[in-house]
């Protein structure tokens, strides 16, 4: 019996090591998927760290781990992997610490209120009311340093300020100007202004005190006549575009040029309700529906003539074709970050094509992240690189996964039903990406359009075959001067779909919002969808693991009770799932950020009156009381109350600096606590107490924030 009972064990132990190597084989197929996986847990790691990284240091590291792997693979040993994951891992740091370190970007590190600079105009926006936004190069500015000076700055010009319509890109003006430092986060774990500015080369922002005066026409700014040639097009398309009045002239323009300042905040609610505000994104869709229109219409128009249909490869003569039109897109909208991956994604597209290789690979896919994240990895905290993979890698693998059962019943059905094919995928594009996406949206965003699979049905169809085709055809008439008639049908497109957007955000409930989910929330929903789109086969149960630990950590989570600025002048109580606040003018983008985190509305949100007592708090000329959870709170006005309230007080907060000596409350939060901490959260417990966390608790000493170290 014991023998039989031995054998049964091993019998066992050899199914589940077949069964094991089985599943394991299977992972095969998406292995190079891993790549820009580990790379991109590399990068976040770097964005972890509470200091800079020595350069040199992980260099040598990933060196060392390359040279090991690549040592053992020769060998053919297993154990070669583990060794190439950590080395792309310690790439990844590397590639951060070296991104970081070549930007090397100066910051303004104080308030300038009046100061006199010359600059080079880089860029102009001209937003809502005709205020312009001016993005300056090469800046002279007074009592500043050659060292000290950031490579841009961005100010915006006042209304009143007319003479500035007269610059143009290329001047080189001097002004009188406000200038600051970059804003911190707002709130811990919120989006770094700083850091979005700092890889962006964008050392300080502010605004004209005086009209600018025109020191030189220097067209050389953009280093090439061909980019100034570029600069001019977009100008005259702006121009052909407002020779006629239309609702839809913001968002053509923004199509045409990439320029969407002139968009009204109206337009971009109702497109946010109703799941359709990736349309003002200048991405993947636009990149690839314009260079699809240029394909086909290549195509078909080379197919028309039989000696060179039948001795050449049109489809690679078109494919050339639409990615020479896809790069004169990006350079012309202005190669952001987004449509530079995206132009980058639709050349990757058409080589395979041209290579003869399937272009809907996740091979391709992975190659795309890897390369981007190599040499921008801050690519990877951005919500638009996040989102865009994530929604292209869970449509390639659902449709590869699903081509047969495609393939099999787009073939044998008539016209009527291929159209009914289409629109069910369209419907089942729009779910995959709604539910990848998700987590990035709720995280970055707060809020998911409910109606977003209805807007986009209606939606995409009118893009995708009115819209920009219309704008490649702009395009192409456009030196002949013949842009009236794409323009008028591209305009009715863009009203239609902003109609489409009107009425499916005003459908009842079309809106979901809710607080922002835990970063460690967030993380474990990142990596369980990682997991299962990568994994093959029944090892896709691993992913469920990180995804119950994050349900559990959102769920288990608390609102914070006391929400302070980063200066403490601005303060909030959250509790019965509303946010109140002092009556103040200024901090309403804070207030805004505010009610977006903690899932609330912002029409809803009430503000307690300053004398008197309202809403749980009390307030006079000197202080406002409150107490939470059994804790007593004051916040202070005025410094004439401060041994008064300390000694009424447990938690004190204040915007000024408060003595130690002079106040003996258990917690203090004053002036010095918020310039080198920032912005803070705190939490009452009647059990645990006060639990707080801070903004520079969170991002510690980096390049990017040195002005908050100081």
């Amino acid at each position: 019996m014991v023998w039989k009972r031995d054998e049964m064990i091993n019998i066992q132990k050899t199914a589940l090591l077949t069964l094991f190597h089985t599943e394991l084989e299977k992972q095969k197929e998406h292995a190079i998927l891993w790549w820009p996986i580990c790379l991109g847990f590399g990068v976040s790691l770097y964005f972890s760290f509470k200091e800079e990284p020595n350069l040199l240091l992980w260099s040598l590291i990933s060196f060392a781990l390359g040279t090991g792997a690549l040592t053992l693979k020769k060998q053919k040993k297993w154990s070669f992997l583990p060794l190439f994951v950590l080395c792309l891992i310690s790439l990844g740091i590397t590639a951060g610490t070296a991104r970081s370190l070549f930007i090397n970007a100066p910051q303004i590190q104080k308030e300038h209120r009046i100061t006199k600079l010359e600059a080079t105009v880089e860029k102009i926006e001209i937003r809502e009311n005709s205020v312009r936004r001016l993005l300056l190069s090469d800046l002279d500015i007074e009592r500043l340093a050659p060292s000290q000076t950031p490579h841009y700055i961005r100010i915006t010009m006042r209304q009143k300020q007319e003479l500035g319509k007269n610059i143009k890109v290329g001047d080189r003006i001097s002004v009188l100007a406000s200038l600051r430092p970059l804003s911190p986060p707002i709130l811990p774990h919120g989006f770094d202004f700083q850091r979005f500015f700092y890889f962006k080369h964008i050392g300080g922002t502010g605004f004209t005190l005086s009209n600018p005066q025109v020191l030189e026409t220097n067209l050389d700014v953009y280093g090439s006549k061909l980019n100034h040639s570029l600069f001019l097009l977009s100008e005259s398309m702006k121009e052909e575009v407002h020779k006629t009045e239309s609702e839809g002239n913001a968002i053509a323009q923004t199509f045409l040029t990439g320029d969407r300042a002139l968009i009204k905040e109206e337009t971009w609610l109702h497109l946010r309700e109703s799941g359709l505000s990736h349309m003002l994104a200048i991405s993947g869709l636009h990149v690839g529906l314009l260079s699809a229109t240029v394909f086909f219409f290549v195509r078909l128009f080379l197919s028309l003539f039989p000696n060179i249909s039948l001795r050449f490869p049109i489809k690679k003569i078109a494919a050339v074709a639409a990615f020479c039109a896809a790069l004169f897109y990006t350079l012309l909208v202005g190669s952001s970050v987004p449509t530079v991956r995206a132009c980058i994604m639709t050349g990757l597209f058409f080589l395979a094509m041209i290579l003869n290789r399937s272009p809907f690979s996740v091979h391709l896919i992975a190659s795309a992240a890897f390369v981007i994240l190599l040499f921008r990895p801050e690519s990877l905290i951005s919500a638009s690189f996040q989102m865009s993979f994530a929604a292209v890698m869970g449509l390639i693998i659902f449709y590869n996964s699903t081509r047969s059962f495609w393939s099999a019943h787009y073939a044998q059905e008539g016209w009527f039903r291929k159209i009914i094919f289409y629109f069910i995928s369209v419907c089942a594009t729009t779910v995959i990406a709604t539910l990848v996406t998700s987590p990035f949206t709720l995280y970055h965003f707060q809020h998911i359009a409910v109606y977003g699979v209805l807007g986009n049905l209606l939606a995409v169809p009118i893009m995708a075959f009115i819209v920009m085709p219309m704008v490649a055809l702009t395009f192409f008439l456009f030196p002949l001067g013949l842009v009236e008639y794409p323009l008028f049908f591209m305009k009715w497109g863009i009203e239609t779909i902003m109609h489409i957007s009107s009425w499916v955000g005003s459908l009842e409930g079309a809106n979901f919002s809710m607080a922002t989910l835990p970063f460690g929330s967030f993380c474990l929903f990142v990596m369980a969808g990682i997991l299962l789109l990568s994994i093959r086969g029944k090892f896709k149960v691993i992913a469920f693991i990180p995804l119950f630990m994050a349900l559990i950590i959102m769920w288990t989570t608390n609102l914070p009770d006391i929400l302070l600025s980063q200066d403490g002048k601005l303060w909030g109580l959250y509790k019965e799932q509303t946010l109140y606040t002092q009556e103040a003018r200024k901090g309403r983008f804070i207030k805004k950020q505010w009610d977006a985190y903690l899932g609330t509305q912002e029409s809803k949100t009430l503000s307690f009156s300053p004398s008197g007592c309202s809403y749980g708090v009390c307030c006079d000329e000197d202080a406002c009381r409150t107490e939470i959870n059994s804790t007593k709170v004051s916040f202070l006005k005025r410094k004439y109350s401060i041994q008064t309230e300390c000694s009424f007080s447990e938690i004190v907060i204040a915007p000024f600096y408060i003595p130690k000596n002079i106040c003996h409350a258990s917690h203090i939060y004053d002036w010095k606590e918020f310039k080198e901490k920032g912005a803070h959260l705190l939490w009452l417990d009647k059990k645990e107490g006060l639990t707080a966390t801070a903004v520079e608790d969170k991002r510690g000493a980096r390049s990017w924030n040195m002005i908050n170290q100081k």
